[in-house]
């Protein structure tokens, strides 16, 4: 029987599904700064939202903190103790000074910012099945798995939202994942190894953090990309592994019309290269996991 949550009560029906909270966002004594990663970014994006009139505040779905008790239906109690330890979250967090400060200080201004984010990507998850779509503004901690963070990325927020969506929506039972990030998504990928019920696509520079190989037998969908992508390459890359994901649903199961549409589309997705490599159907059946429509977007951590 699942725990009581609070992440899955009703939303107010004039709110936009667009989570957000003030609290995702990490500012303490400048230690944010001494790392790459912008820890205010979400902030600065429903900011400018605002300034440019597309969102105001009672439109926002406000996030709510994820409990020890939601962590826990995916995390092991062995980990959320490690992260007891200020040492472990400067590990995690790649800021070695936050290894001086008081747990209390590092759980207030750095674990509970991120484990706000963590509640609104399940938020997000329960908000797309009952609008179609949903956007959690923070989240994406795509490295960190059940027994591990790592990249920033504290809390597997991926991973709970769809174990979350597995465990209480009926009609729910395969989810994919699409990680555009510039890392490989070694977290999730970890976590789902062995889960045939998640399809896992993954675009990413070969060359970079995290080099996970054994998570990349996850990897249902792998686009590796070169140094010095452009955009028009980039998009062309993506599109292709979208359609390979989804076309064989349509030419198995759908109508003439959307068999029409998927034929179509593989068309303008040739694009052969000097290797001669060209668009083929896929090789194996992605279809069952393109049943769930409903989708939620995060901008991804790092």
């Amino acid at each position: 029987m699942p725990h009581r949550t609070e992440l899955y009560e009703d939303a107010p029906s004039a709110c936009w599904p667009i989570v957000y909270s003030p609290d995702y966002n990490i500012t303490f004594m400048g230690l944010e700064k001494l790392h790459p990663f912008d820890a205010g970014k979400w902030g600065k994006v429903i900011n400018f939202l605002k300034e440019e009139k597309l969102i105001a505040d009672d439109l926002i779905v406000q996030a709510r903190e994820a409990t020890d008790e939601d962590l826990l239906v995916v995390h092991t109690r062995r980990y959320l103790n490690k992260l007891k330890w200020s040492f472990v979250v400067a590990t995690i967090t790649e800021i070695p000074p936050v290894a001086f400060l008081p747990n209390f200080v590092v759980q207030r201004k750095v674990l509970k910012p991120l484990r706000t984010q963590t509640g609104g990507t399940i938020m997000a998850g329960k908000l797309a099945v009952d609008r179609g779509w949903a956007i959690n503004v923070g989240g994406g901690f795509h490295h960190c798995s059940s027994d591990k963070g790592g990249g920033f990325c504290a809390y597997a927020d991926i991973t709970l939202a769809i174990k979350f969506l597995f465990e209480r929506v009926q009609g729910v039972s395969k989810a994919t994942i699409i990680d555009l990030d510039a890392h490989q998504g070694n977290g999730h990928e970890r976590d789902f190894m062995d889960d045939h019920r998640v399809y896992i696509m993954d675009v990413y520079n070969r060359y970079i953090y995290p080099g996970d190989g054994f998570a990349k037998r996850a990897i249902k969908r792998r686009v590796e990309l070169e140094w010095g992508t452009e955009d028009t390459e980039y998009l062309q890359k993506v599109l292709k592994a979208v359609l390979r994901m989804t076309c064989g649903h349509l030419l198995a199961e759908g109508n003439c019309e959307e068999r029409r549409s998927c034929v179509q589309g593989c068309q303008k997705a040739q694009n052969p290269n000097p290797d001669g490599d060209v668009w083929r159907l896929p090789e194996e059946d992605s279809a069952d996991y393109c049943r769930f429509h409903p989708q939620f977007a995060q901008p991804g951590a790092y």
